[in-house]
């Protein structure tokens, strides 16, 4: 792989760039936590007064959005 010369210039202007990206990731990650907008499955079905089986009834028929991390399920709040 061929060596590159980046200018001082370009440089600063990318490390700008990347405060920037880190302030809003950073500004994501405090104000749209993940806790605040999933909930896993036992946290809905006691706010629903549901059982697991109407909320996969829920889930199959698109009715609730969910996410599903390993084998973990969590419904969007």
């Amino acid at each position: 792989m061929e060596a590159k010369i980046i200018l001082n210039k370009d440089f600063n202007k990318l490390l700008e760039k990347i405060d920037k990206l880190e302030k809003k990731i950073d500004n994501l990650a405090t104000h749209n936590s993940f806790e605040d907008s999933w909930l896993d499955i036992p946290k809905v079905c006691a706010i629903l007064k549901i059982s697991k089986r109407t909320l996969q009834t829920y889930r199959d028929n698109g009715i609730l959005s969910f996410s599903q991390h390993g084998t973990k399920i969590y419904v969007l709040s």
